[in-house]
């Protein structure tokens, strides 16, 4: 895989390129876990993340980074927390082609919350996520939601005192 599948969505989804044993044992693409964030290095999508739930192969156009203590560090939400990390990556761009190191990323740094804060606020983005890139859920939820938004100021507008 390489940088086209950062698209700041939760789960990698299209799989366009694949890599024969061969070409895996020839070549600089390295075999990810599931639970990989992936950020891409490179081009228009520089410093967009993925969230790997497959075991894949990626070039050398996309740093792969996983929790090296899982009880320390919750492997979605590093997927969130390199999310806002963007702006970093596209200052790299401003004079011309953007690219970054694996130097450049190591020496970001992330807010760490406590495990079970981690857990908590990757549910509550995961439910964002869900209702915003989801049709079926999303727009049933925004549709309720404006019409209680209506039916309030609504209420609040014609709600007039009798003289």
């Amino acid at each position: 895989m390489g940088s086209s599948v950062c698209q700041n969505k939760k789960s990698v989804d299209d799989v366009t390129d694949y890599i024969t044993e061969d070409g895996l044992n020839h070549s600089s693409a390295k075999i990810q876990k599931p639970n990989t964030t992936l950020i891409a290095m490179v081009g228009a999508t520089i410093g967009k993340v993925g969230y790997l739930n497959f075991e894949a192969a990626t070039n050398q156009n996309v740093a792969s980074l996983r929790p090296l203590n899982e009880s320390l560090l919750y492997a979605p939400y590093l997927y969130y927390a390199c999310t806002t990390l963007y702006e970093r990556f596209l200052e790299l761009g401003k004079n011309g082609f953007a690219m970054a190191s694996l130097g450049f990323i190591r020496g970001l740094t992330l807010t760490i919350p406590p495990l079970d804060e981690q857990v908590k606020v990757t549910g509550i983005l995961d439910q964002f996520e869900r209702l915003c890139s989801d049709i079926s859920e999303g727009l049933p939820a925004e549709i309720e939601a404006r019409t209680k938004q209506y039916e309030y100021y609504r209420d609040k507008l014609m709600a007039f005192k009798e003289l």
